[in-house]
């Protein structure tokens, strides 16, 4: 698949250049043996961290690739998260930073050991799995040890991660062994219903009941902060329900879990939108999460002096509007990746005499036999509405007006099938995430390098019909296209058959340069008569969403609006905001899973006291 030159980067985010892979060091004494593996793990994490703890920092020059290397760390030595690269700026860091105290390897995790830098590479290192730690904090931490070749082959750290497990002094997250007793043998005056919640009841406001949101609160419950969550919505997991009918995930079941709860080894591969619904309703109730719906927020006031919000919360009930004024030390932001839907400025749109619609709004195609419908855009939505027409008899054809990235499920699914394995969850969610984001966009060009020949009989179809194809940002496939820009892919569920049989037609690389009352007329000229029209033309930036909910004052003070910033972290989401006591969240559900026990730790430690950032 050839590049295309096109970034189409979220307002302010970073096309993060892919990391350079090490050179192969060709050892004369042929290969690490198991033994040797171990050993060269044990020594180097000896002198590593007696280096470390000494505060000899000047002195870890000869433990790190020189420029070539890469520290993520995961509010251990900052509480933040950052990524580094090169030697210069990781000293600068670590120095700079919380002292850590002690680093060994992990006794509880496999002993060093030799494999592929990554599955299909023929760079080899030595995985170390650590753990250690600081005045505050216990962490886990790996390295990736490779071979240097302009220093005769010795062993130095590629990449190595740190994360917080746990405060010390705080609340042991209440799960396993820790999990909370139950079984009360003492009456209980019962839990007050959400809407009589005090003004001192939550320390914590979630704005939106999506995966996301219900994620961090459990996260929070479960790390003995309260957390109240609001939702626009009638119901927790109408944000599914609303979809068109033949919504299903795009993921496979095997990444979808919920934090804490896994579903049932019945649950279907791709779970459709209604189930979804019932199972984040579900959710709620299981996990004994604290939810208002029908609920929405007035612009919220922080008070600097008293490190808290001023908001009213307006909730529609039998009717009946009822307001309550409410002061959490947080808010966080879960109202979904975009804003509403976003329908371009076209010339004669309100003249068009049938039904035009934005793909939000699209339920299904029931009626529409005999009917020419024109679908403008060519992502997931694009096509899922373009196949129900064509299978409900009617004449398709979609405008493709830039690129589009495709994988299929067949490729998707027996990589994340095999990664989680339906086993530790937990424990592949952290070695997924612990990768630097330029180390990982190297990884996944050559992955797509690799499963290029199993795509392309999909790409000649769509080719075929006249679609313009990319892989990416740099090759690296839908993973940074969703990361980096929000959209532009599409991950395919069969339509190419219909492609290659000229039942869909395509106009590509065309903008439209009027509606008219039956046609759409493209900007070469080129009329396409129209029943109906779908516009499938992506949603307007999570900015509008921030100003019109959260106000001008949030909107302006935050780093940016999604993406990623220069050093290859999350621009705003999942970490310090810009915003005192303002935070984001994104993600599908693999990474708001992780990623949103990285935020609830945060809050932890400032309602704690461990230490002030605002």
């Amino acid at each position: 698949m050839v590049t295309v030159p096109e970034q189409k980067l979220i307002p302010g985010s970073v096309n993060v250049p892919p990391a350079d892979l090490p050179k192969i060091f060709e050892s004369r004494s042929g290969p690490v043996s198991p033994k040797q593996a171990a050993e060269v793990g044990q020594t180097f994490v000896a002198h590593f961290s007696a280096k470390l703890i000494a505060g000899e920092y000047d002195g870890l020059c000869k433990f790190f690739l020189p420029d070539n290397c890469y520290y993520r760390d995961m509010l251990v030595t900052s509480p933040d998260v950052r990524s580094l690269h090169g030697f210069e700026k990781i000293q600068q860091y670590l120095s700079a930073g919380r002292t850590i105290q002690s680093l060994e390897i992990d006794g509880m995790k496999s002993a060093p050991a030799l494999e592929p830098l990554n599955p299909g590479l023929s760079v080899n290192c030595i995985t170390v799995f650590l753990t250690g730690e600081t005045d505050i904090a216990y962490f886990r931490g790996l390295a990736k040890l490779v071979q240097d070749v302009d220093d005769e082959g010795r062993w130095k750290i590629y990449f190595i991660n740190t994360l917080v497990t746990m405060w010390k002094g705080l609340l042991k997250e209440h799960v396993g062994p820790n999990r909370p007793f139950g079984g009360e043998l003492t009456a209980k005056d019962p839990e007050p219903e959400p809407s009589q919640l005090t003004a001192s009841d939550a320390a914590v406001l979630i704005v939106g009941a999506g995966h996301c949101g219900l994620n961090t609160a459990a996260r929070l419950a479960a790390l003995g902060v309260k957390a109240l969550l609001v939702d626009r919505l009638p119901r927790v997991g109408d944000v599914w329900r609303n979809r068109y009918d033949t919504l299903s995930t795009h993921d496979p079941v095997h990444s979808n879990h919920m934090a804490y709860l896994n579903f049932p080894p019945t649950w279907p591969l791709y779970a459709t939108k209604d189930d979804m619904g019932s199972w984040l309703d579900a959710y709620v109730q299981i996990m004994g999460l604290e939810v208002l719906t029908n609920t929405t927020i007035k612009r919220p006031i922080w008070h600097p002096s008293k490190k808290q919000w001023s908001v009213t919360i307006s909730r529609t009930q039998d009717g009946v509007v009822i307001e309550q004024a409410i002061h959490p030390r947080h808010i966080i932001q879960s109202t979904g990746f975009a804003g509403g839907p976003n329908v371009p400025d076209i010339q004669g749109l309100t003249k068009f005499r049938g039904p035009l619609i934005h793909s939000a709004a699209f339920r299904n195609a029931k009626g529409s036999k005999g009917k020419k419908v024109v679908i403008v855009g060519a992502c997931n939505s694009a096509q899922d509405a373009a196949r129900d027409y064509l299978l409900n008899g009617a004449d398709v054809t979609i405008i493709q007006r830039s690129s589009t990235s495709i994988t299929t499920r067949d490729i998707v699914t027996p990589i994340l099938a095999r990664s989680y394995n339906e086993g530790n969850i937990d424990e592949f969610d952290y070695l997924r995430n612990m990768v630097p984001l330029p180390v990982l966009k190297t990884f996944s060009i050559q992955a797509n390098k690799i499963l290029a020949p199993l795509l392309k009989p999909v790409e000649e179809d769509y080719r075929s019909a006249g679609f313009q194809l990319n892989d990416g940002p740099d090759g690296a496939g839908i993973l940074f296209l969703a990361l980096q820009s929000n959209g532009g892919y599409h991950i395919y569920e069969g339509n190419h058959k219909y492609y290659r049989e000229g039942r869909m037609k395509v106009q590509q690389g065309k903008q439209i340069a009027e509606i008219t009352e039956a046609s759409v007329v493209l900007e070469d000229g080129t009329t396409i008569e129209a029943d109906e029209i779908v516009m499938a033309t992506g949603y307007k930036s999570r900015e509008s969403v921030m100003r019109s909910v959260f106000g001008d004052d949030v909107a302006n003070k935050v780093h940016g609006f999604g993406g990623l910033n220069s050093d290859g972290e999350w621009m705003t989401e999942w970490r310090q905001s810009g915003c005192p006591g303002f935070w984001v969240t994104i993600g599908n559900m693999a990474m708001s899973r992780f990623w949103s026990r990285i935020l609830a730790l945060q809050i932890q430690a400032l309602e704690g006291g461990l230490y002030e950032i605002w």
